[in-house]
């Protein structure tokens, strides 16, 4: 599972705020929150690497307040660097991260779905995209 130490976190919190030029303000709240979400995701995923993505977003997005104002793009990214360091490509667009973060704050959605949904977007490096089905559409009569 990825840890990261307090003071790059701090680091990667300020630099996404400074980028979009917000005069954000983050202190060791934001790391307790992070490092509450790394075990917590750690206990969820089990030991199953390929689970680790998926928990560490669970567990960011349940305390995403504690990143405001750069909560989705913190998120987005320490998930991506956790899939990329266990060899997977996560192909999930910044949509589909907000509406399951929505989803997550409402509690529309449990582990086991979001593991099952994370799954269908997990890709080992290297592995070999299928080439998209064409299929003929019936000609008109």
């Amino acid at each position: 599972m990825i840890w990261v130490e307090a003071d790059d976190l701090l680091a990667l919190l300020h630099a996404l705020a400074e980028r979009d030029g917000l005069a954000a303000r983050f202190d060791e709240r934001a790391v307790a929150a992070a490092w509450e979400a790394f075990e917590e995701a750690e206990q969820r995923a089990a030991g199953q690497s390929h689970d680790e993505p998926c928990a560490l977003f669970l567990s960011l997005s349940r305390r995403s307040l504690a990143f405001h104002p750069v909560a989705r793009r913190f998120i987005e990214t320490l998930v991506h660097a956790q899939a990329t360091g266990i060899g997977y490509e996560l192909n999930i667009n910044h949509t589909e991260f907000a509406v399951l973060s929505a989803r997550i704050a409402l509690g529309g959605i449990d582990f086991l779905e979001l593991r099952g949904w994370f799954a269908a977007r997990l890709r080992a490096f290297g592995a070999k995209r299928e080439p998209p089905v064409r299929r003929r559409l019936p000609r008109p009569k």
